[in-house]
């Protein structure tokens, strides 16, 4: 789930608050874009550019997660 729950204006740039789900949490983005690049965008590009930047979070979150598992066996022998 992805959804865009807010939508602002700080000077050139449009600045929306966006929701989305992982592992059944709901977490927030602020999203930041060139209100310039978003006037020339198709609903399509802009719904793209909203996932692109969700996905990039998204992958943060669980490397973070998968980064603490490994360290956790990091040097240990695993054939105990």
């Amino acid at each position: 789930m992805i959804k865009l729950t807010s939508i602002g204006y700080q000077q050139d740039n449009v600045v929306a608050t966006v929701e989305y789900d992982l592992d059944g949490e709901i977490y927030q983005l602020t999203v930041y874009a060139k209100l310039l690049l978003v006037a020339k965008m198709t609903e399509v590009e802009v719904k793209d550019y909203i996932r692109g930047k969700v996905s990039v979070e998204r992958v943060a979150r669980v490397k973070d997660a998968a980064t603490a598992l490994l360290n956790a066996i990091l040097d240990v022998d695993i054939e105990e």
